[in-house]
């Protein structure tokens, strides 16, 4: 989200890090029958981890399974495979991580020598936000590319 990292914004929840903005997360959890309400709609971001967490271990072999037990080793120093039974404490640990100023968009950039950033923006977009990081952000370049999905 090229807004929040315009903002500097950090993440409330592991939920956000990890699910909300995650289409591919989406769709395995729409393959594995998760509610639409769980995924992105109107259910709580604890919810939302919880259905995720409740169909996760079925993910194995996929490139999303490695991908965020990575974050969670690298980011959060936790070595727990995600399942209904790990959800709790994976959420309570990451959560208290989360306060952390460290866990800042741009200070996690910054940190993993990340030197561009190639965002999804819709062809309508003022990339107001791309122009207020081209300005402020020195070692990192954070270009859009052109995803036509809301005219289809």
């Amino acid at each position: 989200d090229v807004a929040a990292l315009a903002r500097d914004e950090g993440w409330n929840d592991i939920w956000e890090v990890e699910g909300a903005t995650d289409h591919y997360v989406w769709q395995l959890m729409r393959k594995r029958g998760v509610s639409e309400r769980k995924i992105t709609g109107d259910a709580t971001n604890r919810e939302k981890w919880d259905a995720l967490a409740s169909v996760f271990p079925e993910f194995a072999g996929n490139p999303t399974y490695e991908w965020i037990h990575l974050d969670l080793k690298r980011r959060f120093g936790i070595d727990k495979q995600i399942s209904a039974d790990t959800a709790d404490e994976i959420w309570a640990e990451t959560k208290s991580a989360l306060d952390n100023p460290a866990m800042r968009q741009r200070r996690l950039l910054k940190e993993m020598n990340v030197e561009v950033v190639s965002s999804t923006d819709d062809p309508t977009s003022d990339l107001k936000h791309h122009q207020t990081l081209a300005e402020e952000f020195d070692d990192v370049t954070v270009r859009p590319t052109w995803r036509p999905d809301a005219a289809m």
